[in-house]
């Protein structure tokens, strides 16, 4: 389809080895002409807890690929070997809410004013084994299955 993450998982865990993980690390995506049209962040990794952050970014929905899908969050769960990976989105963006929701993340909780005075922030979930049973793992799992 022509996508590509400039950035693997692989070589994200590479450079993880070579450097600490630091503040974040993010994930860009690409279209077939190098522009880029979406992105991960990673953040408050926690590997003792075994949890993460992510936060998303894109320009247009339609960079979700189920293949892209499985890499983005195969390196929460099977390079960083976490357990939870969290969202927080604005209550009133409701194409987010969407969004992470597409993904598999079940609504938590709401933390009133979590963007500031009036703005509230809805938290999300996604847990490995939760994540594990979404079509795009599944999907993978059958992949790996049949090879």
């Amino acid at each position: 389809m022509g996508w590509r993450i400039p950035l693997t998982a692989k070589r994200l865990e590479r450079n993880r080895t070579l450097n600490p993980f630091g503040l974040c690390q993010a994930i860009g995506v690409l279209d077939r002409n190098n522009v880029l049209i979406a992105g991960v962040v990673y953040h408050n990794w926690d590997p003792d807890c075994q949890s993460i952050e992510l936060s998303f970014a894109a320009d247009t929905p339609k960079w979700l690929h189920p293949s892209l899908i499985r890499d983005l969050m195969g390196y929460v769960y099977d390079t960083l070997g976490c357990n939870r990976a969290m969202a927080v989105v604005e209550m009133t963006n409701a194409p987010s809410r969407t969004f992470v929701e597409r993904f598999g993340f079940r609504r938590e909780g709401v933390a009133t004013d979590g963007f500031g005075p009036g703005k509230n922030a809805v938290i999300y979930r996604l847990l490995k084994r939760e994540w594990q049973q979404t079509r795009w793992a599944r999907a993978s799992l059958r992949t790996s299955i049949a090879a």
